[in-house]
């Protein structure tokens, strides 16, 4: 644990090594140096390397009492930790005008990961007023001593924050990251590359970047890959080599990358092994329930019955796009005693077609009892959720208040009325209903 009194070393050390800017603990000093702290100095520095040790362990609390002390003295990396507990809330109450406070101390030293979090927190406005100006100093000092996180978010907030065409220097400045190796810059690169519209639209670079990125087993970069060679873009057409990254890709849980394995396989209208293939991807990404979930859902309902007991799957565990689905499956088969049940659960999450789908059933009287009362109601909650309503409905006062109040009262995951009290009373509808 800490003891104060080892800080009567602190004059000495700061002294000693004040004038080089500090980069890392292991790069700024030399090996003499290292080696001379290390019998001199060590019960300072112990406390660091506890507080480190600590801090690798998330024990919070701990590496923030370690290295409190240390950032008190004027220890420019335990200023950079000490910051981003702040900042981020680890083992002390989260604190952006504190974190701003111990990073700009730590980055007035030279210290280059303070400086690259300085900048993030002005280019923000957390725990300072936001100040692009501040943040692009503060990246480019940082992105000057060659740090690769500094030089990309230097890349990525000048066309943000600055006006003007910066379209050369936002690249080159993402470039020396992404040489360094990091496959996230490499992919951010190819993406920028890549932006279609941008007049700056370079495929062939794109999908360099994407390799380099893709090759250290980036999953998003694999499939970007994949589908750069699907569809021919910046690289010859190839299907057996979309398939090699879409496959290393949905290894990884890309439900997108499934959805696209699925297109390449499904070419077979006959319903052969290929087309069984694509029906067994689209199942896989359609349960992830995330990404390119939903494309892949409404690929299954469009199969018909082959894609039936996966939508099923889906929508028992809750998915609201399949339940909306089968509802509507059954509702066109006029089964409107099995379309209802799903229509509410997918309605009860909120999902606007639900609502839709339900207005309108209330609002014809198929499979229900009509009741514009309720046809109201689901179309208020209907617009409400984005969407909106088809059918309006022309309603007494007393109908328009209480479909009103009925919509106000209700929030996702509530159960819905079964009926209204004024839905019996004469009501005129302004279209006429669906055949």
């Amino acid at each position: 644990m800490f003891n104060p009194c080892r800080f009567m070393y602190l004059a000495t050390l700061f002294a000693c090594f004040s004038a080089a800017p500090v980069l890392a603990r292991s790069e700024s000093l030399t090996l003499a140096q290292q080696h001379y702290m290390a019998q001199q100095y060590k019960p300072v520095y112990a406390d660091f390397d506890e507080g480190m040790r600590d801090w690798r362990d998330e024990n919070y609390d701990d590496a923030f009492k370690e290295l409190n002390p240390l950032a008190e003295h004027g220890d420019a990396v335990s200023q950079y930790y000490v910051g981003l507990m702040h900042h981020r809330g680890l083992g002390v109450a989260k604190d952006d005008a504190q974190a701003t406070v111990w990073l700009r101390k730590s980055a007035e030293q030279g210290y280059a990961l303070a400086q690259n979090e300085l900048g993030q927190l002005f280019a923000r406005g957390r725990g300072v007023a936001e100040d692009p100006d501040q943040a692009r100093m503060w990246f480019r000092k940082a992105a000057d001593q060659g740090l690769d996180k500094a030089q990309y978010n230097l890349g990525y907030w000048l066309p943000l924050q600055k006006a003007g065409d910066h379209r050369d220097e936002e690249i080159y400045w993402m470039r020396k990251a992404a040489r360094q190796g990091n496959p996230l810059y490499q992919l951010g690169l190819a993406n920028v590359y890549g932006e279609s519209g941008s007049g700056q639209e370079k495929l062939p670079q794109s999908a360099y970047w994407a390799r380099k990125a893709a090759m250290q087993g980036l999953g998003r970069a694999q499939y970007l890959l994949g589908i750069f060679y699907r569809y021919g873009l910046g690289v010859p057409k190839d299907d057996k080599l979309a398939l090699h990254w879409l496959l290393l890709a949905a290894q990884q849980g890309s439900s997108d990358a499934m959805a696209a394995i699925a297109s390449i396989y499904d070419h077979d209208p006959d319903g052969g092994p290929d087309r069984l293939r694509a029906i067994g991807w689209l199942c896989k990404a359609a349960e992830l329930q995330y990404g390119d979930a939903n494309n892949a859902i409404g690929r299954l309902s469009s199969i018909g019955p082959a894609g039936f007991p996966c939508l099923m799957k889906v929508a028992n565990a809750g998915n609201a796009v399949a339940q909306w689905l089968i509802g509507e499956h059954y509702a066109y088969s006029r089964d409107a005693a099995s379309a209802i049940p799903w229509l509410r659960k997918s309605a009860q999450q909120g999902y606007g077609f639900a609502l839709l789908s339900l207005g309108d059933m209330y609002a014809d009287g198929s499979g229900v009892h009509r009741d514009p009362v309720l046809a109201r109601m689901f179309y208020l909650l209907c617009n409400v959720s984005g969407y909106t309503s088809r059918i309006r409905i022309k309603l007494t006062d007393e109908q328009e208040a209480e479909a009103t109040a009925l919509a106000a009262a209700w929030a996702v995951g509530m159960p819905f009325p079964q009926s209204s009290r004024t839905g019996n009373a004469k009501a005129e509808e302004s279209v006429p209903p669906k055949k």
